[in-house]
């Protein structure tokens, strides 16, 4: 390798250790201790083409500057796993973050993540739909807005706001064709259901989701019946009084099957029209029911008239009862067994779902909440408090009808992500 000097160093220059460096210089095979000053270093070092290796770089003196001159020449720092860790763009003004071609000031190939951002981000380009990053305008509404979304839409003069977390909402829906209370209920739902019979009447309307219709009566009147099923399957049995007949419905014709063992009435209930219950209603007797035949199951544990239920034969619920109780028991086909009591006093409300999924609407009050199979949760109350009315439907979208002393009025939950609107005029 050939010899690099630093010739015509004086050799009186006296020594100050900020400034001045020992180096080597070898001329002639025999080593000789010479001194130059960091200028002359530096000078040797820039035309040498070499490298400066060190452990530390102290700019502790003022500001550590690289590249003074403001030559068109890039820095990079290099890490294990990646060449260009930080990489300047001397020549374009441009600093990259894992990319050598940065082609904005600074270019992060990777995901960033910050305490704060500065800025009202009128700025940003490329934003997503329905990006949270900015208060967005749009024509219309975004097809899929994800939670914390808002948007102005352009087209309605509207403001709307969104999130995922659910909602639960009761809105009016369409009128029963006549006052009504105590008809059966749990017979399908909100877009498909039957309601049959009631307090004095043997009428029966099926409902599509907008529309009641009048369809076959019941050959016998049933007022707080046990019932269950779909609208063309369905069973009624028992009625106020003491009633024990039961009824079999196929769509389009009632038929008479086994009758119940002993009166019931304003009882839980659940089921299929082949596999159902009936239980309480003021005894604690429990009937079950397989498509033709009744036969007396185990006893509930508490008299419980006005009490309401919902599920199957193998997996029942039983929910309130006479003087506003606020009971709750599980059946698992043989025995009852007591469960955790309902937030609020209960008698002769809505009841539907399963037992692990259930709701529970009004019962002389306005008061709603759903149960999981243990735990009790609140949710938002009926707008027109009721009692001994019709309910069909499922934790997340239900409908009751009708209400004790008689009621045309009608109302349907729904549960789904929450959006609202405000509208306004541009002026």
């Amino acid at each position: 390798m050939a010899t690099k000097t630093i010739p015509d160093l004086p050799a009186a220059t006296s020594v100050v250790a900020a400034t001045l460096f020992p180096i080597v210089n070898d001329p002639a095979g025999t080593p000789v201790t010479q001194k130059a000053t960091g200028t002359q270093l530096d000078a040797y070092i820039r035309s040498a083409g070499g490298s400066l290796t060190a452990t530390t770089l102290d700019g502790s003196g003022g500001a550590l500057t690289i590249n003074t001159a403001q030559a068109d020449k890039d820095v990079v720092v290099s890490s294990t796993g990646m060449v260009n860790l930080l990489f300047t763009d001397a020549g374009n003004n441009r600093v990259g973050i894992n990319t050598a071609t940065p082609t904005v000031a600074l270019q992060v190939v990777g995901t960033v993540t910050a305490t704060t951002f500065s800025g009202d981000g009128s700025a940003l380009t490329s934003l997503p739909a329905t990006s949270t990053a900015a208060f967005l305008t749009v024509a219309g509404n975004p097809a899929s807005p994800v939670d914390a979304n808002c948007w102005y839409n352009s087209t309605a003069n509207t403001f709307r706001g969104y999130t995922t977390a659910s909602s639960n909402v009761w809105t009016a829906s369409t009128a029963y064709p006549q006052s009504i209370w105590g008809s059966a209920s749990k017979i399908g739902t909100p877009s498909a259901l039957l309601s049959a019979s009631g307090s004095g009447t043997n009428n029966c309307f099926t409902f599509n989701g907008s529309t009641w219709t009048a369809t076959t009566s019941t050959p016998t009147n049933h007022e707080l019946p046990t019932s269950c099923g779909t609208p063309t399957s369905a069973l009624v049995a028992g009625s106020t009084g003491g009633g024990t007949d039961a009824e079999l419905f196929n769509g389009s014709t009632w038929s008479a099957t086994g009758s119940l063992p002993g009166g019931m009435s304003n009882c839980a209930s659940g089921g299929t029209s082949a596999a159902a219950y009936g239980a309480g209603g003021s005894v604690t007797t429990t009937y079950k029911f397989d498509g033709s035949t009744w036969s007396t199951s185990g006893s509930m544990i508490n008299n419980a008239g006005n009490n309401r239920g919902c599920g199957t034969s193998t997996a029942g619920l039983s929910v309130g009862g006479q003087n506003f109780l606020r009971d709750c028991e599980k059946f698992d086909g043989s025995t009852w067994a007591s469960s955790t009591a309902a937030p609020f006093d209960i008698q002769a409300s809505g009841q539907v779902g399963v037992q692990t999924a259930a709701l529970t609407c009004g019962g002389a009050s306005s008061g709603c909440a759903t149960f999981d199979g243990s735990a009790w949760t609140t949710i938002t109350s009926l707008n027109t408090g009721r009692f001994h009315h019709g309910s069909a439907g499922s934790t997340s979208s239900a409908m009751v009808w009708g209400a004790y002393s008689g009621s045309t009025s009608t109302e349907v939950l729904t549960t789904g992500p929450l959006s609202s609107s405000k509208t306004f005029t541009v002026t």
